[in-house]
């Protein structure tokens, strides 16, 4: 599985080291050049998002990736491989909270002068398939994530909101950077409920 503006050509890597012992692959990025590389050795499924924003077809994408995938055993091992713009591409919002509203967040996020931290903290909680939430879902497979960070600190939890490891921030942290650039009341009412309860 691949997330992230380089995530085509690190699949493609994969696929030409591992060969016929890949079962499935699917990534989803931002630039329409990769589209060339749909179906790549008879492999590679190439879905398409938007970025720094999220859209319908990011949302599409993870969907399609993740149904696609087959049923997972202890035996199986699943190569995730993330990079910069993953946030976006790959999203899944949670219950109760819209793609609009996520779409409207970010962008008040982006305009206000919140940082890739600031932002990917408030969008792990708010989505289902960041803050690690990609490998409860993959369980019981082995998972090797390989990374390549556009994050200053590289945080592993921060690069592409971190889908496959542990989120060591907190719905309070989330509130506390709604505060902190006065969003009360700028928010859409879903994503404020949300964090709030």
């Amino acid at each position: 599985i691949g997330l992230g503006k380089a995530s085509v050509l690190m699949a493609q890597s994969v696929i030409d080291i591992f060969g016929e012992e890949i079962d499935f692959a699917a990534v989803v990025t931002k630039d329409q050049k990769f589209q060339r590389f749909q179906g790549y050795k008879e492999k590679l499924k190439v879905f398409f998002g938007g970025h720094p924003i999220p859209s319908e077809d990011s949302v599409f994408a993870t969907k399609s990736i993740l149904s696609g995938l087959p049923s997972l055993t202890s035996r199986d091992v699943v190569i995730v491989l993330i990079s910069g713009g993953g946030s976006a591409l790959f999203t899944a919002p949670v219950k109760g909270v819209s793609l609009d509203d996520i779409q409207k967040m970010t962008d008040l996020l982006l305009k206000c002068g919140a940082d890739i931290t600031e932002i990917n903290t408030l969008r792990k909680h708010l989505d289902d398939v960041k803050g690690g939430r990609l490998a409860l879902r993959l369980q019981p497979a082995k998972i090797h994530t390989l990374i390549l960070s556009d994050v200053v600190g590289d945080r592993l939890d921060m690069i592409a909101s971190g889908p496959t490891v542990p989120d060591p921030t907190y719905f309070k942290d989330a509130l506390r950077i709604i505060d902190k650039y006065q969003l009360n009341g700028k928010l859409p009412v879903s994503i404020s409920s949300y964090l709030t309860s």
